[in-house]
């Protein structure tokens, strides 16, 4: 990856933590293609196009979001409790409960849990206002509103 020498400069006075998705060489050349003189301290999640799939960088991510102290207050796992794949959701607080919005983006139908601080809640279906859980069904493209106290 090529970067100016201008944004080299700024980002080499960020203090946070940098995530390099590629290999160890990101960032070593400039926009002219010249070398760029010292090393970069980041973590690097391995990405080699085409072998590596986005399932691959998001399995890896979701093992490492925890430890760099980025834990979700909502999770949502399979069943069997492992990260769910292809399950989109987005959470807003509303009067003291979570609203989750629910939709399975795969081909197949899933069996997920939704954990609020990685317990098991008591929730209702804001569609069909049925209690759900702790196992709920997600059917492809079918959207869930779920109501959590």
């Amino acid at each position: 990856i090529h970067l100016s020498r201008s944004a080299l400069s700024t980002l080499s006075r960020y203090k946070g933590r940098l995530v390099f998705v590629g290999d160890e060489s990101l960032l070593t050349r400039d926009e002219y293609d010249r070398a760029v003189p010292g090393k970069w301290t980041a973590e690097v999640m391995q990405y080699t196009y085409p072998r590596t799939t986005a399932q691959d960088l998001w399995q890896v991510l979701t093992e490492r979001l925890p430890r760099w102290g980025l834990i979700r207050e909502i999770t949502v796992i399979t069943d069997t409790g492992k990260p769910v794949w292809a399950v989109d959701w987005k959470v807003a607080r509303h009067k003291g409960s979570y609203l989750v919005n629910l939709c399975n983006l795969g081909h197949r139908s899933v069996s997920v849990r939704i954990l609020v601080r990685g317990q098991s809640a008591s929730a209702v279906d804001l569609l069909n206002r049925e209690p759900v859980g702790p196992v709920i069904q997600l059917l492809p493209l079918h959207p869930r509103l779920i109501k959590i106290d």
